[in-house]
Protein backbone atom coordinates (compact mmCIF):
# COMPACT_ATOMS: atom_id res chain seq x y z
CA UNK A 1 0.00 0.00 0.00
CA UNK A 2 1.54 3.10 -1.34
CA UNK A 3 0.49 6.79 0.82
CA UNK A 4 0.67 10.11 -1.66
CA UNK A 5 2.72 12.84 -0.31
CA UNK A 6 0.93 15.89 -0.85
CA UNK A 7 2.68 19.30 -0.45
CA UNK A 8 1.77 21.55 2.26
CA UNK A 9 -0.86 24.20 2.45
CA UNK A 10 0.59 27.81 2.26
CA UNK A 11 -0.89 30.00 4.87
CA UNK A 12 -2.19 33.31 3.48
CA UNK A 13 0.16 36.03 5.10
CA UNK A 14 -1.69 37.83 8.35
CA UNK A 15 -0.18 41.77 7.93
CA UNK A 16 -1.25 44.24 10.43
CA UNK A 17 -1.11 48.20 9.64
CA UNK A 18 -0.62 50.57 12.68
CA UNK A 19 -0.88 54.11 11.49
CA UNK A 20 -2.74 56.99 13.20
CA UNK A 21 -4.56 58.19 9.80
CA UNK A 22 -7.87 56.37 9.53
CA UNK A 23 -7.91 57.01 5.66
CA UNK A 24 -4.26 55.20 4.76
CA UNK A 25 -6.01 52.68 7.39
CA UNK A 26 -9.21 52.24 5.11
CA UNK A 27 -7.68 52.74 1.51
CA UNK A 28 -4.76 50.24 2.36
CA UNK A 29 -7.57 47.36 3.33
CA UNK A 30 -9.14 48.26 0.22
CA UNK A 31 -6.15 48.66 -1.93
CA UNK A 32 -4.93 44.83 -0.97
CA UNK A 33 -8.55 43.31 -0.76
CA UNK A 34 -7.67 41.05 -3.62
CA UNK A 35 -4.54 39.88 -2.45
CA UNK A 36 -4.32 36.43 -0.50
CA UNK A 37 -3.31 38.09 2.71
CA UNK A 38 -5.12 38.79 5.72
CA UNK A 39 -5.15 42.43 7.15
CA UNK A 40 -5.65 44.30 10.16
CA UNK A 41 -5.03 47.69 11.24
CA UNK A 42 -4.67 49.86 14.27
CA UNK A 43 -5.08 53.51 14.79
CA UNK A 44 -2.04 53.80 17.55
CA UNK A 45 0.57 51.80 19.15
CA UNK A 46 -1.64 50.58 22.47
CA UNK A 47 -4.31 49.19 20.04
CA UNK A 48 -1.40 47.31 17.41
CA UNK A 49 0.64 45.94 20.30
CA UNK A 50 -2.90 44.51 21.49
CA UNK A 51 -3.87 43.09 18.06
CA UNK A 52 -0.58 41.67 17.58
CA UNK A 53 -1.25 39.94 20.83
CA UNK A 54 -4.40 38.64 19.89
CA UNK A 55 -3.18 36.83 16.37
CA UNK A 56 0.65 37.09 15.20
CA UNK A 57 1.15 38.93 12.16
CA UNK A 58 4.04 38.00 10.05
CA UNK A 59 4.30 41.40 9.05
CA UNK A 60 3.45 44.40 10.66
CA UNK A 61 3.78 48.04 9.10
CA UNK A 62 4.37 50.63 11.76
CA UNK A 63 4.27 55.00 11.32
CA UNK A 64 7.11 56.30 13.41
CA UNK A 65 5.27 58.83 14.54
CA UNK A 66 2.09 57.63 16.53
CA UNK A 67 -0.15 59.59 19.04
CA UNK A 68 0.74 57.56 22.02
CA UNK A 69 3.79 55.37 21.77
CA UNK A 70 6.56 55.86 19.12
CA UNK A 71 7.19 53.73 16.79
CA UNK A 72 9.93 53.08 17.49
CA UNK A 73 9.36 51.48 20.58
CA UNK A 74 6.18 49.73 19.09
CA UNK A 75 8.86 47.69 16.89
CA UNK A 76 11.32 46.92 19.64
CA UNK A 77 8.61 45.44 21.36
CA UNK A 78 7.32 43.59 19.17
CA UNK A 79 10.78 41.93 17.91
CA UNK A 80 11.56 41.22 21.79
CA UNK A 81 7.77 38.94 21.60
CA UNK A 82 7.89 38.16 18.31
CA UNK A 83 11.45 37.51 16.83
CA UNK A 84 10.25 36.44 13.39
CA UNK A 85 7.81 38.68 12.68
CA UNK A 86 8.71 41.66 10.33
CA UNK A 87 8.53 45.38 10.66
CA UNK A 88 8.51 47.65 7.64
CA UNK A 89 8.54 51.49 9.22
CA UNK A 90 6.14 54.28 7.65
CA UNK A 91 7.46 57.81 8.65
CA UNK A 92 7.01 61.23 6.82
CA UNK A 93 10.49 61.88 7.43
CA UNK A 94 13.42 61.27 5.07
CA UNK A 95 16.18 61.05 8.16
CA UNK A 96 19.26 58.97 7.44
CA UNK A 97 19.45 58.72 11.65
CA UNK A 98 15.65 57.80 11.85
CA UNK A 99 16.61 55.09 9.09
CA UNK A 100 19.70 53.27 10.76
CA UNK A 101 17.59 53.52 14.59
CA UNK A 102 14.88 51.70 12.91
CA UNK A 103 17.48 49.10 10.88
CA UNK A 104 19.11 48.08 13.77
CA UNK A 105 16.03 47.98 15.96
CA UNK A 106 15.11 45.00 13.91
CA UNK A 107 13.07 46.37 10.98
CA UNK A 108 13.52 44.62 7.68
CA UNK A 109 12.29 48.04 5.51
CA UNK A 110 11.59 51.97 6.01
CA UNK A 111 9.34 53.27 3.67
CA UNK A 112 9.14 57.28 3.21
CA UNK A 113 5.88 59.23 2.88
CA UNK A 114 4.04 59.68 0.37
CA UNK A 115 4.93 56.72 -1.30
CA UNK A 116 2.80 54.91 -4.22
CA UNK A 117 0.48 51.79 -4.05
CA UNK A 118 1.95 50.15 -6.57
CA UNK A 119 5.44 50.76 -4.49
CA UNK A 120 3.84 49.26 -0.97
CA UNK A 121 2.68 46.44 -2.98
CA UNK A 122 5.57 45.70 -4.15
CA UNK A 123 7.54 45.76 -0.74
CA UNK A 124 4.76 43.65 0.87
CA UNK A 125 5.05 41.39 -1.52
CA UNK A 126 8.89 40.66 -1.03
CA UNK A 127 8.51 40.39 2.86
CA UNK A 128 5.41 38.07 1.98
CA UNK A 129 7.94 35.94 0.25
CA UNK A 130 10.78 36.01 2.79
CA UNK A 131 8.64 34.58 5.14
CA UNK A 132 7.33 32.20 2.54
CA UNK A 133 3.23 32.34 2.82
CA UNK A 134 1.08 32.28 -0.46
CA UNK A 135 2.20 34.51 -2.89
CA UNK A 136 0.24 35.27 -6.49
CA UNK A 137 2.71 35.28 -9.18
CA UNK A 138 1.05 36.59 -11.95
CA UNK A 139 -1.86 38.68 -10.63
CA UNK A 140 -1.35 42.07 -9.40
CA UNK A 141 -5.48 42.58 -9.00
CA UNK A 142 -7.64 39.82 -9.57
CA UNK A 143 -11.44 40.12 -10.65
CA UNK A 144 -14.39 39.09 -8.73
CA UNK A 145 -14.95 35.37 -9.18
CA UNK A 146 -18.53 35.48 -8.77
CA UNK A 147 -20.55 35.51 -11.98
CA UNK A 148 -22.54 38.26 -12.71
CA UNK A 149 -26.02 37.67 -13.10
CA UNK A 150 -28.08 40.87 -14.04
CA UNK A 151 -28.09 42.76 -17.05
CA UNK A 152 -29.50 45.76 -16.54
CA UNK A 153 -27.76 48.20 -13.25
CA UNK A 154 -28.98 52.27 -12.61
CA UNK A 155 -27.29 54.72 -10.72
CA UNK A 156 -29.51 57.56 -10.83
CA UNK A 157 -29.87 58.71 -14.70
CA UNK A 158 -27.32 56.18 -15.60
CA UNK A 159 -28.09 53.20 -16.75
CA UNK A 160 -25.55 50.04 -18.02
CA UNK A 161 -26.56 47.17 -19.66
CA UNK A 162 -23.88 44.06 -19.34
CA UNK A 163 -25.87 42.30 -22.48
CA UNK A 164 -25.82 45.13 -25.15
CA UNK A 165 -22.97 46.26 -23.57
CA UNK A 166 -24.48 50.05 -23.94
CA UNK A 167 -24.70 52.95 -21.64
CA UNK A 168 -27.42 55.62 -21.35
CA UNK A 169 -27.63 58.58 -19.63
CA UNK A 170 -31.68 60.00 -19.62
CA UNK A 171 -32.54 57.45 -22.21
CA UNK A 172 -29.69 58.50 -24.33
CA UNK A 173 -27.06 55.58 -25.40
CA UNK A 174 -23.57 57.09 -25.27
CA UNK A 175 -21.23 56.22 -27.73
CA UNK A 176 -18.02 54.82 -26.05
CA UNK A 177 -15.03 53.19 -27.88
CA UNK A 178 -14.52 49.71 -26.64
CA UNK A 179 -11.71 50.64 -24.41
CA UNK A 180 -13.84 53.41 -22.70
CA UNK A 181 -17.03 50.74 -22.55
CA UNK A 182 -14.14 48.31 -20.90
CA UNK A 183 -12.97 50.88 -18.08
CA UNK A 184 -16.31 51.76 -17.57
CA UNK A 185 -17.47 47.82 -17.37
CA UNK A 186 -14.51 47.11 -14.86
CA UNK A 187 -15.03 50.55 -12.25
CA UNK A 188 -18.91 49.98 -12.88
CA UNK A 189 -20.06 46.48 -11.89
CA UNK A 190 -17.27 47.39 -7.92
CA UNK A 191 -18.98 50.53 -7.13
CA UNK A 192 -16.88 52.81 -4.70
CA UNK A 193 -13.74 50.44 -5.18
CA UNK A 194 -10.60 52.00 -5.38
CA UNK A 195 -8.66 50.84 -8.86
CA UNK A 196 -5.47 51.79 -9.73
CA UNK A 197 -4.09 52.44 -12.69
CA UNK A 198 -1.77 49.84 -12.76
CA UNK A 199 -4.92 47.50 -11.95
CA UNK A 200 -6.39 48.88 -14.71
CA UNK A 201 -3.99 48.22 -17.36
CA UNK A 202 -3.42 44.41 -16.20
CA UNK A 203 -7.36 44.16 -15.86
CA UNK A 204 -7.81 45.36 -19.69
CA UNK A 205 -5.04 42.90 -20.66
CA UNK A 206 -3.83 45.33 -23.49
CA UNK A 207 0.24 45.82 -24.08
CA UNK A 208 -0.84 49.06 -25.68
CA UNK A 209 -1.95 50.65 -22.34
CA UNK A 210 -0.13 52.22 -19.98
CA UNK A 211 -0.89 54.56 -16.79
CA UNK A 212 -1.06 57.89 -19.02
CA UNK A 213 -3.31 56.09 -21.53
CA UNK A 214 -5.89 55.22 -18.75
CA UNK A 215 -5.77 58.83 -17.67
CA UNK A 216 -6.97 60.08 -21.10
CA UNK A 217 -9.27 57.29 -21.95
CA UNK A 218 -11.25 58.47 -17.73
CA UNK A 219 -11.17 62.30 -19.18
CA UNK A 220 -12.46 60.93 -22.22
CA UNK A 221 -15.30 59.13 -20.22
CA UNK A 222 -16.18 61.88 -18.14
CA UNK A 223 -16.78 63.97 -20.58
CA UNK A 224 -19.30 61.76 -22.46
CA UNK A 225 -21.16 61.37 -19.10
CA UNK A 226 -21.04 64.98 -17.88
CA UNK A 227 -24.11 66.85 -17.29
CA UNK A 228 -24.33 70.12 -14.99
CA UNK A 229 -27.03 68.17 -12.49
CA UNK A 230 -25.91 64.79 -12.74
CA UNK A 231 -22.95 64.00 -9.94
CA UNK A 232 -19.58 63.05 -10.81
CA UNK A 233 -20.07 59.40 -11.28
CA UNK A 234 -15.99 58.44 -11.92
CA UNK A 235 -14.23 60.12 -9.11
CA UNK A 236 -10.46 60.42 -8.91
CA UNK A 237 -9.26 59.24 -5.55
CA UNK A 238 -6.26 61.43 -5.05
CA UNK A 239 -2.96 59.56 -5.10
CA UNK A 240 -4.57 56.20 -5.95
CA UNK A 241 -6.18 55.83 -8.78
CA UNK A 242 -10.36 55.54 -9.67
CA UNK A 243 -13.65 54.70 -8.65
CA UNK A 244 -16.84 54.40 -9.58
CA UNK A 245 -19.47 56.43 -7.23
CA UNK A 246 -23.11 55.50 -7.90
CA UNK A 247 -24.40 58.63 -5.85
CA UNK A 248 -27.75 58.43 -4.57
Amino acid sequence: MSIKKTAAQKIPAKILLIDDDPILCQVFQDMFVTEPWKIETALNGAQGLAKAAQNTPDIAICDIMLPDISGMEVCRMLKKKHPQMQVLFLSGLDATTEKVIGLELGAEDYITKPFGMRELRARLRAAVRRKGKYFPELTAFAPPQAPIKRKLYAAGELVFNTQTREVSVRNKILHLTQREFEIFKILALSPDKIFTRLDLTDLLKNKNINERTIDAQIRRLRDKIKSEDLPQYIQTVRGIGYRFHPGR
